[in-house]
This record gives structure tokens, sequence and C-alpha cells, in this order.
């Protein structure tokens, strides 16, 4: 997989700490249009308690790429065998 349009991956500041905990909760991986020209990739852990934490975000130029990052994310999480690598 070719993400050539990734600008940058970030995490949430309350998780940028070493010892930072994921929290419990379901994954959810989502493309929202930003409010420049670029387009966002978030990943969020949502549960019924504490509702939904922003965990990171992607910046990338492309729709397209915005949603193979989406789909290579959620991957990493989801999916059982190999993932290639991007490049």
């Amino acid at each position: 997989m070719k993400i050539s349009a990734l600008i940058y991956i970030a995490s949430d500041w309350e998780f940028k700490a070493k010892d930072a905990l994921w929290p419990n909760g379901y994954i959810a991986v989502f493309v929202l249009h930003g409010g420049s020209e670029a387009y966002r990739v978030n990943v969020c852990v949502m549960n019924p308690a504490e509702g939904y934490k922003q965990m990171m975000s992607a910046k990338v130029w492309s729709e397209n790429g915005a949603h193979e990052v989406c789909k290579f994310i959620q991957r990493l999480f989801y999916f059982e065998g190999e993932i290639e690598a991007a490049t």
C-alpha cells in the first residue's frame, strides 16, 4: 500500500506520555473533511460509561488517501493475519 499524501499522525495530548493507558471500549476509525483543504482520519475509543475519547488523528491531503489510512489503521486493530507495511 502506498500512502504518499499522509502529512502526519499525532496522538491526543493526554496519551502522549509513555505510561498512558489505552482506555477500554470500542475503537472507531473514520474520515472527516478538515477545515482547510486536508482530510482528517480520527481514531476514537467509545464506551457507554465515558462517551468517546479522541486517541489520535492523521492529516491527509486527498480523500482517497484518507480512506486508505483509515482502512490501514482499522486493519491494525481488527485484522487477523499479516499486514503489509505502508510506504
